[in-house]
C-alpha cells in the first residue's frame, strides 16, 4: 500500500509541476527576420521624414524664389519705364531738331530768293 501511494504521488508530481510545451525558441533565423523588419521599419520612418523635411523645405525655397522673382520683376518695369521715358525724349529731341532743320531751310530758302529779286 504504501508503495502504491508512493507510485500515485510521484506520477502526480511529475504531471503536476510539468512545463507547457508552448514556449517557441527564437531561431537566429527568426531574431534576424525581426531585426530586418525593424531595419525596414526604421528606414520607412527616415524616408518620410526626410520627405516631410524636404517638402517643408522646398516650400521655404519656392517663397523666397517667388519673392526675389517679383522683386526682379518690379526692378526691370522700372528699368522698362525708364528706357520708355528716355526714348520719348530722344523722340521728342529729333522731332524738335528736324522743326529747327526745316525752318532753317526755309529761311534760307527764303534769304536766297529774296537776293535774287
Amino acid at each position: 500500500m504504501k508503495p502504491l501511494l508512493f507510485l500515485l504521488v510521484l506520477f502526480c508530481s511529475l504531471f503536476s509541476f510539468a512545463q507547457t510545451n508552448n514556449k517557441t525558441i527564437l531561431t537566429p533565423v527568426d531574431s534576424l527576420a525581426a531585426f530586418d523588419s525593424a531595419a525596414q521599419k526604421l528606414n520607412a520612418s527616415f524616408i518620410e521624414n526626410q520627405r516631410i523635411t524636404d517638402s517643408i523645405n522646398m516650400e521655404e525655397f519656392n517663397k523666397r524664389n517667388i519673392s526675389s522673382l517679383n522683386a526682379f520683376m518690379a526692378e526691370r518695369k522700372e528699368q522698362e519705364q525708364k528706357a520708355q521715358t528716355r526714348m520719348y525724349w530722344r523722340l521728342t529731341f529729333g522731332a524738335v531738331m528736324l522743326v529747327v532743320l526745316g525752318v532753317g531751310l526755309a529761311r534760307k530758302k527764303k534769304a536766297a530768293s529774296d537776293k535774287k529779286q
